[in-house]
């Protein structure tokens, strides 16, 4: 524990040291992904699902698509918090969509 004591004009400020809770910049429980696109999709049809960080502080946005085959994605950014990922399989099977936030995955 660090212990800062404020003053101003070299006098102590009343009450001070004050103590803060630090906490991480970023909570990646706090982002959302819900959409069709999460749910089933169709080979070399666009399909889409939403990713929201609101509130989750600052972090970079991951996204991956494993599958059988290589999907081709894109993300748009909304301007409001969230963004529209789409994305295209070329291949029928199962797909695993990996999404984190500040590099660990969201619930």
């Amino acid at each position: 524990v660090h212990r800062v004591e404020v003053t101003y004009d070299d006098v102590a400020v009343p009450k001070s040291p004050f103590r803060v809770g630090v906490a991480e910049g970023c909570d990646p429980s706090r982002v959302r992904a819900h959409g069709p696109g999460l749910e089933g999709g169709l080979v070399g049809k666009a399909n889409r699902f939403t990713v929201e960080t609101r509130g989750a502080g600052t972090g970079g946005l991951g996204l991956a698509i494993e599958g059988p085959s290589e999907a081709k994605m894109s993300c748009k950014d909304n301007k409001d918090g969230s963004c529209t990922v789409e994305y295209i399989p070329f291949t029928p099977g199962d797909y695993d969509v990996n999404i984190t936030f500040g590099g660990h995955p969201i619930p």
